[in-house]
């Protein structure tokens, strides 16, 4: 299990933040509960631990992308106000959020129903679009990125543009080359993401959507290995299992949308944020998801041609 960031005394104010309680702890940063002092405005405020803000290039990714991030203004987007640097602290103030990140809700409850699954992921694919529509992936998207608001019900992202995690090298392909891995986690990376390819688009923070889908369907996460080289070598090796294999009782359209999102070759993949949002209103509504169904059916076809022509080389998509 990954070392929670601490700080060696908690600071009584940060920036234009009064700081009042400790809200969470993360690999990298401590969030804590504060006030805006001019603006009387409750906050969040995130400041990294002294080990991290000491690597010069993540310190100055941090800052960049929380500019680029605080552009991003959307109800399912958690809002940044703003960036800075205070005795050595370098601090990000953003939305506080009256709600539960989804990871609590997961380990605490197990998997969620149909129609919670479906508008969670819903909510979180409009916050890609939003991004993505200006030019910001959010390259880390994961249960506890995600947090469901108690009065609205809505789901909110967080860390848009902020997800700087760059995972140790070392784990080799079957040519003994080395995997670049890329931003982002382990249990959700896209296979093209992991490779550090430099095309990556959208359609990879739709694939890390589709592992939150999964694990909302069924309680855990596929493709777990025993450790972060060998969770990333089955995401591009294996296909993601159907949901439906774990939970009987979930409708084959279910087990379509997800093999839709979290195809291993992008073009696969919805091209787009937009796509996706429209199958998933029609799954909510209680109608077939047309593009995730239509697919399904491509891949089916070219399947049985395969299949009927054994003596074929049978090409690899890339």
């Amino acid at each position: 299990m990954a070392k929670l960031a601490s700080l060696p005394v908690r600071p009584t104010q940060v920036g234009p933040y009064v700081i009042e309680d400790l809200l969470g702890r993360g690999t990298h940063a401590v969030v804590y509960r504060g006030v805006h002092e001019a603006l009387a405005r409750p906050s969040a405020v995130k400041v990294l631990a002294p080990a991290i803000a000491a690597d010069a290039d993540f310190v100055q990714r941090f800052h960049h992308e929380a500019h680029l991030a605080a552009r991003l203004v959307h109800q399912n987007i958690v809002t940044v106000f703003d960036t800075g640097v205070t005795d050595g602290l370098h601090w990000l103030g953003m939305e506080l959020v009256d709600g539960t990140v989804v990871e609590d809700l997961v380990r605490a409850h197990g998997k969620f129903d149909v129609g919670s699954s479906l508008r969670i992921v819903r909510d979180v694919a409009k916050a890609l679009h939003h991004g993505a529509s200006r030019g910001i992936l959010h390259r880390d998207v994961k249960a506890s990125n995600v947090l469901l608001c108690r009065v609205t019900g809505e789901s909110k992202l967080a860390d848009f543009g902020l997800a700087t995690e760059v995972q140790p090298r070392g784990t080799r392909n079957d040519d003994g080359s080395e995997i670049g891995i890329g931003l982002g986690t382990p249990k959700y990376v896209s296979p093209e993401s992991a490779l550090g390819r430099p095309d990556v688009d959208v359609r990879s923070d739709i694939y890390s959507l589709g592992i939150l889908l999964f694990e909302l369907l069924t309680g855990v996460v596929p493709l777990r290995g025993n450790n972060k080289g060998e969770t990333v070598l089955r995401h591009l090796r294996e296909n993601v299992p159907l949901p439906g294999t774990l939970v009987p009782s979930l409708l084959p359209d279910i087990d379509a949308v997800v093999a839709h999102m979290t195809a291993r070759p992008p073009k696969y993949r919805y091209p787009d944020a937009v796509a996706l949002v429209a199958d998933l209103e029609l799954l909510i509504s209680g109608q077939p998801p047309r593009r995730a169904l239509a697919i399904a059916k491509e891949m089916a076809r070219r399947k049985s041609a395969r299949m009927q022509a054994p003596g074929r080389r049978r090409a690899t998509d890339r």
